[in-house]
């Protein structure tokens, strides 16, 4: 039997989270600097592509969990001590965490375990009365990948059951059994997906009916950029075919994300090549995309941007002016290497300014609030396939916050505007202009 979820996050974490939506409207648009911190400075030639978020010691605070070496281990915040997940497993592309079990701790998925195509997770010990930093991380299989492989990885819950899916290229793995002993039930991509081709996967809404549809490039020249329809809940999605749904000419290997890009209640789809210099673009979502012939029109960002590998590109909002602003890691191989973030100056996605942080490039980075303070930070390291550097490193956003008052937010306290003082001080870092 599951446990009960244990305490996670502080009651001033909520009420910072809930104050920060009533401030940010009044935050007037600007350009974010960020604090450059070293998490680990070894390079891991090829082996620091799977890495996440994940707050795996519940304390309300981001850690960071990524392969190292041969075996994986997670880095616990806020002064970043590594700290073993397991000696021997942790491959693929990719990690995700979330709490796969629901046993109320948050896990580790990665795309491979001991072999790049068979993904599999780590079962964090917390819910059970262990300590995730001494204890062991259960390695559980969760199957092999065929078609084109476990290259991407994407969780969700698919089905519309409660549990968590794990979607890679070739293969949608269906949890079934139950939490204490999940199971794996594995679908070939190529039953449910026509057209379906090779690397580039995003779930998202797109037809707002509340399940994840998915989003890819097609099998044949020339390619286009395809929705599929999740059949759910009329019909079960692990057996069903999903309708394919055209948007726009694509490429063969694209990364995606779904967002509401211009703000007006419709997702939007950024897409980007993952090996060529495509130029960063987003089609502009239809009221109705399953119409019989929708126009996704085509936008585009920056028409320098290309080599973003799948899973480095993000929609989010960096400077606290309501607005969705987008960043993108181009990889080792690319011409510039950038890790640039565009501001949505308009918000309707028409006018765009953009900022380098970096021209060490990155590879399937994450994004995620690490020092709780209401502003989006950004986790990333290059590949090193090639002999770059690939120090695993975070940016951390700081976006000024108005230090707001009793009379502004009506129910704080001192004790709780003393708690948001406590969260708002960073871990030391370099400033990197």
């Amino acid at each position: 039997m599951a446990l009960p979820r244990p305490p996670r996050v502080p009651s001033v974490l909520l009420l910072v989270a809930y104050t920060g939506t009533l401030l940010g409207a009044d935050l007037a648009p600007a350009a974010v600097t960020f604090e450059r911190v070293v998490v680990d400075g070894t390079n891991q030639p090829n082996r620091r592509k799977p890495k996440t978020f994940g707050d795996f010691d519940g304390d309300g605070l981001l850690d960071v969990a990524a392969r190292r070496g041969n075996g994986s281990v997670w880095y616990r915040a806020p002064d970043w001590t590594r700290l073993p997940i397991h000696p021997d497993a942790g491959e693929g592309e990719a990690a995700q965490a979330a709490d796969v079990d629901r046993d109320g701790d948050i896990d580790v998925v990665m795309s491979g375990l001991y072999d790049r195509d068979a993904p599999g997770w780590f079962e964090n010990p917390l819910a059970q009365g262990g300590d995730p930093a001494t204890d062991e991380w259960q390695a559980n299989p969760i199957g092999v990948a065929g078609g084109h492989g476990a290259h991407d990885l994407e969780l969700a819950d698919v089905d519309g059951d409660g549990r968590i899916d794990v979607v890679t290229i070739g293969t949608f793995f269906f949890q079934r059994g139950t939490d204490d002993e999940p199971t794996w039930e594995a679908v070939p991509a190529s039953s449910l997906l026509p057209d379906r081709g090779d690397q580039g996967t995003a779930l998202g809404d797109v037809d707002r009916d509340g399940d994840p549809d998915l989003i890819g490039a097609s099998e044949g020249a020339p390619h286009e950029i395809l929705w599929w329809e999740n059949p759910a809940p009329a019909e079960d999605p692990a057996s069903a075919t999903w309708t394919a749904r055209p948007i726009g000419p694509g490429w063969d290997r694209a990364s995606l994300r779904v967002a509401d890009v211009d703000g007006d209640g419709r997702p939007d789809v950024l897409a980007v090549a993952m090996y060529a210099a495509s130029g960063l673009h987003w089609f502009r979502g239809p009221p109705d995309p399953r119409a019989p012939s929708p126009s996704w029109e085509r936008r585009t960002i920056d028409a320098s941007i290309g080599w973003v590998h799948q899973g480095s590109i993000f929609a989010r909002d960096f400077d606290g002016d309501t607005r969705i602003d987008v960043f993108v890691a181009e990889q080792e191989q690319s011409p510039d290497d950038r890790l640039k973030l565009f501001y949505n100056d308009a918000g309707d996605g028409t006018a765009w300014t953009g900022k380098v942080l970096s021209t060490a490039g990155g590879h399937n980075p994450d994004v995620g609030d690490v020092g709780a303070d209401g502003d989006p930070d950004i986790l990333n390291a290059n590949h090193g396939f090639f002999g770059a550097d690939n120090p695993l490193e975070l940016w951390i956003n700081q976006r000024p916050v108005p230090e707001p008052s009793a009379a502004s937010l009506g129910l704080a306290s001192a004790l709780t505007l003393a708690g948001l003082r406590r969260l708002r001080r960073r871990p030391q870092a370099r400033l990197v202009q």
